[in-house]
């Protein structure tokens, strides 16, 4: 039969409580710089907005997206590349296709790895005024006069 002192169970529980947290979730302590920029597609006549994500400042060295989605107007999920964003690097950026005649607000929201309950957000807001550029209307060809010589 092994025995245990009160000193070996003190430091078993000390272990489980300490790693609690990091298994539950770390918490998100830095900044992030999101933008959306929205412009009208002349040759389709839909919106395309494209999403930047950056890790500016903060702990842990790098972000990696769990998932990023568009919320409002439209909704679906957005592919954002890199995925592991470093602190202080390169931007992750993706694209969001709307059609011309959507009009409210369409916004991005990133949820990152580990960090549970953490999720963030940037709005576009669209008007519904995109529209196709006409085409000029071809000129009708003009039928040459009969010279007369004489």
């Amino acid at each position: 039969m092994r025995r245990f002192t009160v000193a070996s169970i003190l430091v078993a529980v000390v272990l489980v409580v300490t790693a609690l947290p990091a298994a539950s979730g770390d918490v998100f302590e830095g900044s992030t710089e999101m933008s959306g920029e929205a412009t009208c597609d002349p040759s389709d006549g839909t919106y395309v907005i494209a999403w930047t994500f950056q890790y500016v400042d903060g702990v842990p060295a790098s972000l990696e997206i769990a998932s990023a989605a568009t919320t409002g107007a439209i909704v679906e999920a957005v592919s954002l590349s890199p995925t592991t964003v470093p602190k202080g690097g390169a931007a992750s950026t993706g694209t969001t296709v709307a059609p011309g005649s959507t009009s409210g607000t369409v916004g991005l929201t990133v949820n990152p790895v580990g960090f549970n309950g953490i999720s963030l957000t940037n709005e576009v807001e669209l008007d519904g005024s995109c529209v196709a550029a006409v085409a000029p209307a071809a000129a009708e060809p003009v039928e040459a006069e009969p010279a007369f010589t004489g």
